[in-house]
């Protein structure tokens, strides 16, 4: 695995040193590296194979209660040094802050996740192959589910972050993690209509994404599409689907809450054990 922990350590040190250098009497400063390997779907075939690798730097320098910041994209140590004046020289510059005490101290952090809790071999050393054989399964299946699919466009990404953050108080912790994501749109032609299907899949394992689950879902929802008829302004009933019940980050429980305040009227939400919500009474605003 590409790990960079030891380089964006010493990074990070060469920015807390230059800012103090400079007249800073605390300083913090947080290195941010994300690479993202991505393959790309657009019509039924592979359009993309890509990767991205980004470094961002931001330091945080305090002059008493005075704070200057600055950020940049770059690990050259010159503009690393240079970035780090800067914030010094903003913070000269702002006005105090009654509110700040002081930067955070260390502390205890043993029972914090461990690297292995946050980081999957499979995803951090997946190969532009490997993405790019997923999506021509991916391509198989979806057309094999119906024959009116037309198109399948999406993208399959793997991602591997790390950061850290150090300050003046001692303060020094580093953390990474990796995400495998597949979104699909799906379209279907019958005559002259058209239907669209949309599913996704999030895994820390690359290896566990369900891609034909994913794939078969989407084309199934573009398929079945066509029923699909315009509505006048009014009271209905409205059921909503959990999208994946293995990714517990997003709920149909909290989309149900965002329609809830976005309704002109007052809906009952009812959820169960795995947060499946029935909204009931939601209006079709007509603006």
């Amino acid at each position: 695995m590409d790990f960079m922990k030891e380089d964006l350590l010493e990074k990070a040190n060469l920015a807390l040193r230059e800012a103090e250098d400079s007249g800073a009497s605390q300083v913090e400063v947080e290195v941010f590296r994300f690479r993202n390997s991505l393959t790309r779907l657009a019509n039924s075939i592979i359009d993309q194979n890509v990767a991205e690798n980004r470094i961002t730097i931001r330091i945080l320098a305090y002059l008493g209660k005075k704070k200057g910041s600055y950020s940049l994209d770059s690990f050259s140590n010159d503009d690393i040094k240079e970035a780090a004046g800067a914030a010094v020289r903003i913070a000269k510059v702002s006005a105090e802050d009654s509110d700040f005490i002081s930067l955070p101290e260390p502390r205890d952090s043993s029972s914090a996740l461990t690297v292995d809790d946050m980081v999957c071999k499979a995803t951090a050393n997946a190969t532009p192959e490997e993405r790019a054989h997923a999506a021509r399964s991916i391509i198989q299946i979806a057309h094999d589910i119906d024959e009116r699919v037309s198109s399948v466009s999406g993208a399959i990404s793997t991602i591997l972050a790390e950061q850290v953050i150090i300050n003046s108080l001692g303060v020094s912790a580093y953390q990474s993690n990796t995400v495998s994501s597949l979104n699909l749109t799906i379209i279907a032609k019958e005559g002259a209509d058209e239907a669209a299907g949309w599913a996704s899949d999030n895994r820390m394992d690359f290896q566990e994404l369900r891609i034909e689950d994913v794939a078969e879902r989407a084309a199934r929802k573009a398929a079945e599409g066509f029923q699909a008829i315009d509505l006048e302004p009014g009271d209905y009933e409205l059921i909503l689907r959990l999208m994946d019940a293995g990714d517990k980050s997003i709920t149909t429980a909290s989309l149900a809450e965002q329609i809830k305040r976005l309704s002109s009227s007052e809906s009952s939400i009812v959820y169960d054990e795995i947060g499946y919500a029935d909204v009931r009474s939601v209006d079709i605003l007509s603006d």
